[in-house]
């Protein structure tokens, strides 16, 4: 009987250890997540018009230029012939 009682102790301080190990385990990967440098804003603050001699901040005139910009990329191109 001894033995069987050595093993179920054995047993249950194995689960309680594997139990301690998983919630800390995502405890220190919440933490290290946390206090990992986050990315810097890569937000556009400013364009320049279609000649690129005026700069605007204004984000009406930056959406209409950024528009006509792709609007003019996804134009199709003339055949040439040649």
């Amino acid at each position: 009987m001894s033995d069987y009682n050595e093993e179920a102790r054995n047993n249950r301080k194995l689960l309680m250890e594997a139990k301690w190990f998983k919630d800390t385990e995502t405890m220190t990967k919440r933490w290290f997540g946390l206090n990992k440098p986050q990315p810097v804003s890569t937000m556009i603050k400013s364009l320049f018009n279609g000649t690129g001699e005026e700069e605007t901040k204004d984000p009406a005139e930056m959406l209409r230029i950024a528009r006509t910009y792709h609007a003019d990329l996804q134009s199709k191109l003339p055949m040439n012939r040649d």
